[in-house]
């Protein structure tokens, strides 16, 4: 399959599956450890706090994945992202 949301497009949103499950998830990691491994040991330490934020909202996505729940799955993620857009530009260089 292609990239991320080439996945999220042919995932159905009411149907659950722990394959989508799985690789919704670890696409949506990928992409912020990417993020995150593109920073400098100074942005790093810039972004700290972000990156703490984000390991305490994963809880939202187990959560999600454990009713089984693809709507509220996408959500979460979609959510997480979200909160991970100033890593995303800090990665591109670009200032938000």
């Amino acid at each position: 399959m292609g990239g991320y949301l080439d996945l999220a497009r042919a995932v159905p949103p009411d149907h659950w599956s722990d394959d989508d499950a799985r690789a919704l998830i670890g696409a949506t990691l990928r992409r912020v450890s990417a993020a995150w491994r593109g920073l400098g040991a100074a942005e790093r330490a810039e972004y700290a706090g972000l990156q703490a934020e984000l390991i305490d909202k994963l809880a939202s996505i187990e959560t999600a994945r454990r009713r089984r729940d693809m709507g509220g799955l996408r959500l979460a993620l979609g959510a997480w992202e979200r909160l991970a857009r100033p890593l995303f530009a800090a990665a591109r260089g670009v200032t938000c």
